[in-house]
């Protein structure tokens, strides 16, 4: 079978997040690699040093120390998986809830 897919182009995004006060005297790297484990302590070191991990909208040292009131943001380019085009079928209706059948790959 041939199916239709929905494509979302590349996009840029940013996180942002207020210091946390357990946060308060961390490093910069040290936040992301214990809050944000998901990333390798090399790609956080990269992203610092190249701007895209700032606070207060102004890039810092990786050493740079967390204090109350940073404004912390991460850009990252966001690429999506294509997913079915299909129509959703609209399986049963009421005034609380919704009922449909749809493509897996749709949240």
């Amino acid at each position: 079978d041939s199916f239709d897919y929905r494509h979302v182009f590349p996009y840029t995004y940013e996180f942002k997040m207020h210091a946390k006060e357990r946060w308060i005297g961390m490093t910069l790297l040290d936040l992301y690699l214990k809050e944000f484990p998901s990333k390798s302590e090399h790609y956080y070191k990269s992203a610092i040093s190249g701007g895209t991990i700032r606070v207060n909208y102004h890039p810092k040292s990786q050493g740079y120390s967390i204090k109350a009131g940073d404004v912390l943001t991460h850009k990252i380019h966001r690429h999506e998986i294509p997913v079915n085009a299909e129509k959703i079928e609209i399986l049963s209706e009421s005034d609380n809830y919704l009922a449909v059948n749809k493509p897996s790959l749709l949240p």
